[in-house]
């Protein structure tokens, strides 16, 4: 797999997950904007837009006098969030194809920079951080949300199929040079940078089948298996095992998951 190229791909199935996925995080992102003080007339920069779900509602929250970019590498995720925001009936946006390692970013240009679920890809966090520190305004704010226990993911009560797939995902992420629980790190490099931590959080998320927490793992589970199998880390016949045993936990009112621990920063520049 090219470095270069998105873990999950970007056909429809993989954009209406990212949708759900938002729906499933919106509280905890319009919490962590509303913390930092994200407003009318503020410029945002979100880093690894995807299709623009973020983008939208940080649009919204900014108004027409404020302006958002987002910034991704997959060409066919930022034509749909070009389209998504004109649809809604914004204007103040742009959306740049970019790899992070490859792109300038202009100095003194946003009040606030927005991530997540983006470094925990990246190879070595150090520049783009340090282009974030730059691109910010004296006083603007870095705000992330990033894995920080992956491992955490769990499923009760347990089966040894879903286990297989879960122990596939953490081997998947062994063999990435990137580090998956990246958010301690985060912390520790923007300090190192000159950034004043002003919050941190640590974010879980429990479910039953009955809520919508439930379905963000087991959509994630259900299509990046079949990359697993792919990958040489799943037998064909452990993934096509794995597929009744989830269907069969959704029918049990006492079954729950955990998902993976998440962090949550807000880091100012001086």
């Amino acid at each position: 797999m090219s470095a270069k190229t998105y873990i999950l791909g970007s056909d429809w199935d993989e954009l209406e997950r990212l949708r759900f996925q938002h729906k499933v995080w919106s509280k905890e992102a319009f919490d962590l904007w509303s913390r930092a003080g994200i407003s009318l007339g503020d410029s945002v920069l979100d880093i690894g837009s995807g299709p623009g779900f973020a983008s939208a509602d940080l649009a919204a929250i900014v108004g027409p006098g404020g302006f958002v970019m987002g910034l991704d590498k997959t060409p066919e995720y930022n034509d749909f969030a070009r389209n998504l925001l004109a649809h809604s009936g914004h204007t103040n946006h742009t959306f740049e194809n970019a790899e992070l390692t490859d792109y300038t970013l202009p100095e003194a240009a946003f009040d606030f920079v927005y991530s997540r679920w983006v470094f925990s890809w990246i190879n070595d966090p150090k520049p783009i951080l340090e282009q974030i520190m730059s691109t910010l305004k004296p006083g603007g704010s870095f705000l992330f949300q990033e894995y920080m226990h992956w491992a955490t993911l769990a499923v009760h009560p347990k089966r040894k199929e879903v286990d297989r797939v879960i122990a596939a995902c953490r081997q998947s992420w062994e063999n990435m040079p990137s580090e998956i629980n990246i958010g301690p790190t985060m912390v520790d490099e923007l300090k190192k940078l000159g950034f004043r931590i002003q919050h941190i959080k640590v974010l879980p998320k429990i479910g039953r089948p009955s809520d919508m927490v439930w379905q963000w793992p087991g959509t994630f589970l259900t299509i990046y298996s079949e990359k697993l199998v792919e990958y040489g880390l799943l037998t064909r016949e452990e993934r096509s095992a794995f597929i009744p045993v989830w269907n069969e936990l959704e029918q049990d009112p006492a079954a729950f998951v955990c998902g993976p621990l998440m962090l949550e920063v807000i880091a100012v520049k001086p």
